[in-house]
């Protein structure tokens, strides 16, 4: 999964797995629902396809991965709001196959392609519609949830870690982590 902080923005659900049913493909659908809502609010006509993007006119404009553990369901997505396909593919790379004689440019688009919105009305537009029809409240972090956090960010911040060909594994702990992508 690519991360840029300024070209693109990462969500997560976590919620029971009874909350999506068993069947990976309707509920990696209806997550995505989401994203293809805030999309729209936006003015950005996008669509679903199987198994786990979303597309606007045939090209890639958001990915996600999804994995279940104990009756918790964890699914995460990149949504691309600006498109560095150098500083991208210098990090990725896709196969030949993936590719099939396309450049970049013919799979790839970005929200910043459809419109000037900005990164914070990009969120608020994801926040409403993962919310939407929801009963929530939102909650200071625990301080356990706090310490681990601050953990996991001092890790992420080491280069050592991050760009080592093999990271240290660490013992699991809290929510399950991310699987492989379906």
């Amino acid at each position: 999964m690519y991360h840029d902080p300024k070209g693109e923005v990462t969500y997560s659900i976590i919620a029971p797995e009874h909350l999506f049913g068993r069947d990976i493909p309707a509920s990696y659908r209806q997550v995505c629902g989401h994203v293809i809502d805030a999309l729209g609010t936006l003015g950005i006509r996008s669509t679903f396809r199987p198994v786990n993007d979303i597309v606007v006119d045939g090209k890639k404009i958001s990915g996600s991965a999804q994995t279940r553990r104990g009756g918790v369901l964890l699914q995460h997505g990149t949504l691309l709001l600006s498109l560095d396909t150098q500083k991208m593919f210098s990090l990725l790379r896709p196969s030949a196959a993936k590719l099939s004689g396309r450049n970049l440019g013919d799979i790839l688009t970005s929200v910043s392609s459809f419109t000037d919105a900005s990164r914070d009305e990009v969120l608020a537009a994801l926040r409403e519609s993962f919310l939407s029809s929801r009963e929530w409240a939102e909650a200071p972090l625990e301080p356990e949830e706090l310490s681990r956090a601050e953990e996991l960010a001092a890790r992420y911040r080491d280069e050592g870690w991050t760009f080592s060909a093999r990271a240290p594994s660490t013992p699991a702990r809290g929510p399950p982590a991310a699987g492989r992508g379906r």
